[in-house]
């Protein structure tokens, strides 16, 4: 997926340039003409018009929850693919679903250092979680199947729906904590809440895969891609 990253990267930057260039070729005779080469030197890397981020970059809202107030400090972060990581081994004996994949990406994480609350005045016990506040036309979801840790490779099967892939349920209305004053007996049993209203439908058909087949040292790449 470094991969898919650069190669998006540098596919948009040279698209906006070619467009530039192109425009200025037909405009510049009125102007006595500027060369091409010119002209992309001068362009630099600016993001106006990138096609490729129209259709691929996405924005994650990432969230820092006080445990002890409630108070949420956030801030965007853009993706052009989202890295899925597995369900732990003692979960894993069932089917895993790649829905269950990203309710695991979306689910809060208990920072294991208490991190400063502007609220409270202190440090205190502290939970992270993203969700996706804006989500791109073509998603790219990338399965951590490579564990560097581990020195191994995870080869575990993961269903994927053909049609109707639903992400409504990851927006922040939906799956974000909501962190309310409890007794100790009830802050222990906090889990992420709703409003009791539906999530909206936003839906996505599966095109195509990358495979990758060997081990965590060698092996090969290939794609599957619905035409």
């Amino acid at each position: 997926h470094e991969f898919l990253q650069a190669f998006l990267d540098i596919l948009g930057k040279h698209v906006i340039q070619c467009d530039k260039i192109a425009e200025e070729m037909r405009t510049g005779s009125s102007r006595g003409g500027i060369k091409p080469s010119i002209m992309a030197k001068e362009l630099g890397d600016t993001d106006d018009g990138d096609i490729v981020k129209q259709l691929f970059e996405g924005t994650l809202r990432s969230v820092l929850i006080c445990g002890k107030c409630g108070h949420k400090r956030s801030q965007p972060e853009s993706f052009l693919n989202i890295s899925l990581p597995l369900a732990k081994e003692v979960v894993r004996y069932a089917k895993l679903r790649l829905e269950t994949c990203l309710e695991h990406f979306t689910y809060p994480e208990n920072l294991v250092d208490p991190v400063h609350c502007s609220s409270c005045a202190e440090k205190t016990p502290t939970q992270k979680q993203h969700t996706f506040s804006r989500l791109p036309p073509i998603l790219c979801l990338h399965l951590k199947r490579f564990d560097a840790a581990a020195n191994k490779k995870i080869t575990d099967r993961v269903a994927y729906p053909a049609h109707g892939l639903d992400m409504g349920p990851h927006l922040p209305h939906w799956c974000e904590v909501v962190q309310e004053i409890y007794t100790e007996k009830e802050k222990a049993a906090n889990q992420p809440t709703t409003t009791g209203v539906s999530s909206p439908q936003i839906l996505y058909d599966l095109f195509a895969t990358v495979n990758h087949t060997g081990t965590l040292y060698q092996g090969h790449y290939f794609s599957n891609v619905n035409v």
